[in-house]
């Protein structure tokens, strides 16, 4: 007796067990919703017909999808976007302004030195060479670096701990800091090479806040000391109070002279003219150099070119600012609240903080000066002159009354009045510009950033904490590209302009390699380095 539902087997085998090769019954055809597998899913005798297609899902940046031979496809995507990879599972995922490997359409890749920007391929700032300086320091940084009219650079900066280096050092290989911290200088060739390494230091703390790089191969450094007593190069300087500024010129290894106190007159930069030395600087008090009487706040510093005594202030506020020097002019632009007076002319701030802009003679005659700011906390961080007479100030500008900044630029085109604001990175993220530069109808800029800011439109991440970044404009300050510059730790990259070229120095946090070198710190400290990076 069978069990009910048993059926018997043709060859009268074992109920459940068919015979290989006799024919058997295909269980009747269950409808399902349509799906892209090269199945009859609905049971209607067609596989993957359109309903198949309404079944792909969505993927990032399709506009229309379909199924063909069993697979889904992207037939469309979003304006500015492409499957460039014909994989459908991550979408569209070439944005085509951007995409070095598929600039403006698929397949068409940018040459090396290149970037993707607005869909064109365009020439990026090329690292042309890395040099590490106080290599094997505990901690060291750039603080300030200039470029001489044969592309040679002085740098200095300040370092703890000791170093080797083995060319024309002024206390032979071994540099060690004396103190806290000591300054060093050094002479480079236009290709990063070191001609000359100098040393300052005292049993406290020194530091170097500005240098100019003179055509007769002088570094004149700029700085603080608070040791009683420093040694600049090979000379034993005394410092009565303890604690001044001061100015000095030192040419490889030989004796720094002269060398100059300033007492609380501190200088941020510094220029080489034909007749003279000009400085943005601040006095922190009354005081009286070299025979010279200085107000307090802002001014611009004059120094003799041969014995580096103050020749001449100019005063251009309370608030610190930044200044261009040219072959007949000293451009400045500082922030200023309340009412300020420059000569026989008197300004009123519409806000908190607004923006002045100041020309003067080399002499230190007052020429003219120009009013900017949108009446929020406006603050100048650079400026430049161009080739034309376009004044630039880039700096920051409060939104509303907010603590939100955006980051800005002023334009002062000749025969104009009146300075034209445009943001070039908007409040989000924190940008700060450290310097700016024309050359004919190209505009760099050049700062520090954190998080992810757009910059000109585009989102710029930071490797690290505090990365820099440089990008190029033209003249209508529309950004063609940007690039960020650093390492995975908290960098601190500052910028300088050659005529070709820009010039980058600081303190690395982490390893940094680029043209076949690299640098790196020691533990928690900082690296110090210089860097070229052609334009053309």
């Amino acid at each position: 007796m069978l069990p009910d539902g048993g059926v018997i087997p043709v060859d009268g085998g074992a109920p459940g067990v068919p015979d290989a090769g006799t024919p058997q019954t295909m269980d009747a055809c269950t409808a399902q919703p349509e799906q892209c597998n090269a199945v009859d899913d609905d049971c209607d005798g067609d596989a993957d017909e359109s309903a198949a297609s309404a079944a792909c899902a969505a993927v990032s940046g399709s506009t229309r999808r379909a199924c063909s031979a069993g697979e889904c496809v992207i037939v469309e995507c979003a304006s500015g976007s492409d499957d460039c990879d014909d994989e459908y599972e991550n979408g569209c995922e070439s944005v085509l302004a951007t995409d070095d490997a598929h600039c403006g359409s698929c397949g068409h890749a940018c040459a090396a030195g290149e970037s993707c920007e607005g869909g064109e391929c365009v020439e990026l700032p090329v690292i042309e060479w890395l040099t590490p300086l106080a290599a094997g320091a505990s901690n060291a940084a750039v603080t300030a670096a200039d470029v001489a009219d044969d592309g040679s650079i002085c740098a200095a900066g300040a370092f703890t701990g000791t170093f080797r280096f083995s060319g024309s050092g002024c206390f032979g290989s071994d540099h060690r800091s004396s103190g806290d911290q000591d300054v060093f200088v050094a002479r480079m060739t236009a290709t990063g090479g070191i001609t000359w390494i100098a040393q300052i230091g005292g049993d406290s703390r020194e530091e170097a806040h500005s240098v100019a790089a003179l055509s007769d191969g002088r570094c004149v450094v700029a700085g603080r000391v608070t040791s009683t007593s420093v040694t600049i190069a090979r000379q034993a300087i005394a410092i009565p109070s303890g604690d001044s500024h001061f100015v000095a010129a030192i040419s490889g290894c030989a004796s720094a002279a002269p060398i100059e106190l300033t007492g609380s007159l501190e200088t941020w930069q510094l220029f080489a003219t034909g007749t003279g030395m000009v400085a943005n600087a601040r006095a922190h008090s009354e005081q009286t150099v070299h025979g010279i009487a200085v107000p307090p706040g802002s001014v611009i510093a004059r120094f003799d070119l041969d014995t580096l005594r103050l020749s001449g202030v100019s005063s251009i506020g309370d608030a610190a600012g930044a200044i261009d020097v040219g072959s007949t002019s000293v451009v400045a632009a500082q922030q200023f609240s309340n009412e300020l007076r420059i000569g026989a002319r008197s300004f009123v701030a519409d806000g908190p903080g607004d923006v002045l802009i100041t020309l003067w003679r080399l002499d230190g005659e007052f020429v003219d000066a120009w009013q900017a700011g949108r009446a929020r906390n406006d603050a100048p961080s650079a400026i430049d002159v161009g080739d034309d007479g376009t004044i630039r100030v880039a700096g920051t500008s409060e939104i509303d009354d907010t603590e939100a900044n955006d980051t800005v630029i002023w334009t002062l085109e000749p025969g104009s009045d009146t300075p034209r604001m445009q943001v070039v990175a908007a409040a989000g993220g924190y940008v700060a510009l450290a310097s700016i530069a024309a050359r004919g109808d190209r505009v760099f800029l050049a700062g520090g950033f954190s998080g992810s800011p757009r910059i000109g439109g585009v989102s710029l991440p930071s490797t690290g904490s505090f990365d820099g970044f440089v990008s190029e404009w033209n003249d209508e300050h529309e950004m063609l590209w940007a690039r960020a510059l650093g390492s995975s730790g908290p960098d601190h990259v500052f910028w300088t302009h050659a005529a070709d070229a820009v010039v980058a120095f600081g303190l690395i946090g982490a390893r940094f390699a680029a043209a076949g070198q690299s640098v790196e710190p020691l533990g928690d400290g900082g690296a110090a380095f210089v860097l070229r990076a052609a334009l053309d």
